[in-house]
């Protein structure tokens, strides 16, 4: 999953939104649950326990292994996080089935969540989260400049040659597919975040 649907699924599940954003920028084990780690308090670890777990149960989800099976080479190598990106998109555009507030609203929820944990993000995000906060990049997700304009960014961020950088065409060619799959798919991802808050 990337950025828009880790947060609203964290926000579902009733997990940190900010800790599911550092998902990304931390590895190896995390504290005991209810336990703090250096700098970052239980709830902004149980974020980022919960961003793994949304990594894995998508990972594992037969629909989204349809939808990486769709890509060609040389795009295929890539399909994880281009799936990701395009599944955004694709919550941004259907954005008033999943979620109550708009998407610019979340999107300001969002930034205030991250302001309140400055000291928790590990310093190589910084860069990250400035970039989203200054470009508004959540809500950019519904527009496929925006789309286009991230692919870009990461083809450029990459220390090897890779074609993300026209990855775009190859997710429209198949688009119809994909946002088909998508829609099959983030029911079973919302449930799996009702099921966590449930069980808390």
């Amino acid at each position: 999953m990337n950025h828009l649907a880790h947060c609203l699924l964290a926000d579902i599940a009733g997990r940190s939104i900010a800790g599911s954003m550092a998902g990304d920028f931390f590895r190896g084990p995390l504290p005991p649950p209810g336990e703090p780690g250096e700098r970052m308090s239980p709830e902004f670890v149980e974020g980022i326990r919960f961003h793994r777990a949304v990594d894995s149960f998508t990972d594992d989800h037969p629909i989204v292994a349809r939808s990486k099976a769709r890509l060609r080479f040389p795009y295929r190598r890539y399909a994880g996080v281009l799936v990701d990106i395009q599944y955004d998109y694709f919550l941004a555009h259907h954005w008033s089935k999943f979620a109550s507030a708009s998407l610019a609203a979340f999107a300001v929820r969002v930034a205030q969540e991250i302001g309140m944990h400055p000291d928790e993000f590990p310093e190589r995000a910084r860069p990250f989260l400035q970039f989203l906060l200054r470009t508004n990049l959540l809500v950019s997700y519904r527009e496929r400049d925006g789309i286009a304009r991230t692919l870009q960014g990461m083809s450029r961020r990459m220390r090897h040659e890779n074609p993300l950088g026209s990855a775009i065409h190859e997710l429209d060619e198949h688009a119809d597919l994909l946002e088909e799959d998508f829609l099959g798919f983030f029911p079973d991802a919302i449930a799996m975040a009702k099921r966590v808050r449930s069980s808390a």
